[in-house]
């Protein structure tokens, strides 16, 4: 069976950071003015693909200094490079079809293919696990903005 995802639209960067829907689906972006922030699947198109046998390698990140499985990285170099950012929503204009939001870390034009309503009985959880490499991570995604994390990739 083969899987084809349609792009609901594309990133732009432009002095603002916003997504921009394509004409035929923007009736769907009725209600969504009404959350405070929203989940974005958007397509990693600028990276390259890795070969279907590499599935460990060296941590991009400076305070793990172990190998780490694909799985456990949120880099975008995935077997499929489907990326997900949860951001603050700031605006949306159905009848120009677009979603300003306050920061993504995707590129200017990339492919943005869905975008869903952040939701804490479903988005948030309570109790989080996580390795001591990054355990000095923020907590929070408003904490990110300030932290360094240039000091965190080897790239």
């Amino acid at each position: 069976m083969k899987t084809e995802f349609m792009e609901i639209g594309h990133i732009r960067t432009d002095g603002e950071y916003r997504i921009e829907v394509i004409p035929r689906l923007r009736d769907g972006l009725a209600g969504l003015e009404d959350f405070g922030h929203v989940v974005v699947l958007w397509f990693a198109n600028k990276t390259s693909q890795i070969a279907v046998d590499q599935w460990m390698f060296d941590s991009p990140y400076r305070s793990c200094t172990h190998q780490l499985g694909i799985f456990a990285t949120r880099g975008p170099i995935r077997p499929n490079a489907i990326c997900s950012s949860v951001v603050k929503l700031l605006s949306v204009d159905r009848e120009k079809g677009t979603v300003t939001i306050d920061w993504i870390d995707a590129d200017a034009d990339t492919p943005v293919l869905d975008i869903k309503p952040y939701h804490p009985s479903m988005d948030r959880i309570r109790e989080v696990a996580m390795p001591s490499w990054c355990s000095h991570w923020p907590l929070w995604a408003e904490d990110s903005g300030t932290f360094d994390w240039e000091n965190e990739f080897r790239f």
